[in-house]
């Protein structure tokens, strides 16, 4: 049982699960960004407010938090293409 208790600790996410991100749309908007923004514009404001929440410069209660949904959020870009936009980048 003490296994399982601690196991179960470990597993256990940090954020609220309607906290994260789980859209192209959310996610754009977690890094402030407009939708069509490219791929260094979205970069740069990933890094921009993770050096702004990261909880060693941030000491702030929900800067953990703010972290996991950033970090959450550039996931979602990464492995979903933007709605409306080609897959392959053929503008054919």
């Amino acid at each position: 049982m003490k296994k399982l208790m601690f196991i179960s600790l470990l597993v256990i996410p940090f954020c609220k699960a309607a906290d994260i991100p789980t859209t192209w749309d959310q996610a754009v908007e977690v890094l402030g960004v407009q939708g069509d923004a490219t791929e260094d514009e979205i970069k740069r404001a990933y890094h921009r407010l993770l050096r702004q929440w990261h909880p060693i410069r941030n000491p702030s209660p929900e800067a953990t938090e703010r972290t996991q949904q950033l970090t959450a959020a550039m996931r979602v870009i990464r492995m979903y293409p933007p709605t409306g936009h080609d897959i392959k980048g053929d503008d054919d």
